[in-house]
């Protein structure tokens, strides 16, 4: 997976929005992403607010329609649903979440990093929700060094559902 090191990244002021580009963020809006809501994040998940404590790592999550190694599947018109609490389509409500280790995620503050951005990319044929997941160094520098050196490569992905259906019968 492709990892950019966040220290790396240039941050500049754009009609008075913190904007951070560099390479490795061409998958993003523009080469560039909007992070002027971190800082609110860092709060509420005891994380750090500046961008370059971060290891940033694409990490794809879910291919539309076919079910993940837990079973679950998002059918692509859910996906590319709109969400009107959240302003954008479904996809694209993981930016901002918080990022937790091993599934540990009952309490906010125990977020290892936040998810920066989230794309919908053809991939082998089939659309893919791919995820920009930060690691905070500065809250935990071992799994942030893991992840940096790709010897961390299972991730865990976590959403919320407004409905779920079994399709076992």
């Amino acid at each position: 997976p492709l990892v950019i090191e966040g220290y790396r990244l240039e941050q500049y002021q754009r009609q008075g929005k913190t904007i951070v580009a560099g390479e490795g963020l061409n998958a993003c809006a523009c080469g560039a992403l909007e992070i002027d809501w971190l800082p609110f994040a860092a709060e509420q998940y005891h994380c750090s607010p500046d961008i370059k404590d971060f290891v940033l790592v694409e990490v794809p999550i879910v291919v539309a329609t076919f079910p993940n190694r837990n079973g679950d599947a998002f059918p692509y018109e859910e996906l590319t649903a709109w969400r009107t609490m959240a302003g954008r389509p479904a996809y694209k409500t993981f930016i901002g979440k918080p990022v937790h280790q091993d599934h540990d995620n009952q309490d906010d503050t125990k977020a290892k990093g936040v998810i920066f951005d989230a794309t919908l990319r053809k991939y082998r044929g089939q659309p893919h929700v791919v995820i920009l997941k930060g690691f905070d160094r500065s809250k935990d520098q071992r799994l942030a060094e893991l992840v940096q050196k790709k010897n961390r490569v299972g991730h865990s992905m976590g959403t919320l559902v407004e409905e779920t259906e079994c399709s076992i019968p």
